[in-house]
């Protein structure tokens, strides 16, 4: 059964689904759908060739298809992606016997629309905060420091135990500041937590982990 298209996610003038809508039917639901502004038309949308991944190509919308059929896979199949609840990106899995690999969506669309990054230390930035926008117009590459900048300014960095690279959580942080104010020296407790020892002092001072009351 087709699912409906609300009326604020179709443009009026071309009839384009808006980047919202073709997200929400990709991942298979139509809950949450915010109004957003209407797609370019179909003859503006360009496809290209994925890099390394010849079988696949990617839209300057963000949507990916397979090129090439093979066993269980269509030719021209656009794939359903998968949102990370977590950090909130888009990724879809890519299949090229023998190998196979989940990638993020935006990595896709920046390496086959903008080039490789200017070095290994580049990330992709999402310009408008929105990590489901996979739009080629709305992807740089950034240093790690521009790219955590465009997070604190849109509001979407994550915090605490939600980023993936945290080893400790906001109990583990809590418990840090009580022994040090039970008087436990700073370097047991970083040994006991397998922490550097100026990791304990940035969260004894507060300028890690400052949500933590």
């Amino acid at each position: 059964m087709n699912t409906p298209i609300p009326a604020q996610d179709v443009s009026p003038e071309t009839g384009a689904i808006s980047r919202s809508c073709i997200l929400a039917l990709d991942l298979g639901t139509t809950a949450g759908w915010a109004p957003c502004e209407p797609a370019t038309t179909a003859a503006a949308v360009e496809w290209r060739i994925i890099p390394d991944w010849p079988a696949y190509e990617v839209s300057s919308e963000g949507r990916v298809r397979r090129m090439r059929q093979s066993k269980g896979a269509k030719a021209g199949r656009v794939l359903r992606p998968s949102l990370n609840m977590q950090t909130g990106y888009v990724s879809v899995c890519l299949c090229e016997r023998p190998r196979s690999k989940r990638i993020d969506v935006h990595r896709l669309v920046a390496l086959t629309f903008l080039g490789r990054p200017p070095s290994a230390h580049h990330l992709v930035a999402h310009n408008d905060g929105d990590r489901t926008n996979n739009a080629v117009g709305n992807l740089r590459w950034a240093t790690q420091a521009e790219n955590l900048a465009d997070c604190t300014l849109h509001g979407t960095a994550l915090k605490g135990s939600r980023n993936p690279a945290s080893v400790i959580t906001e109990i583990d942080v809590r418990a840090i500041r009580r022994m040090k104010i039970a008087g436990i020296p700073r370097p047991l407790i970083a040994e006991g937590y397998g922490l550097h020892k100026r990791s304990v002092f940035k969260i004894l001072a507060r300028s890690s982990w400052e949500h933590v009351r």
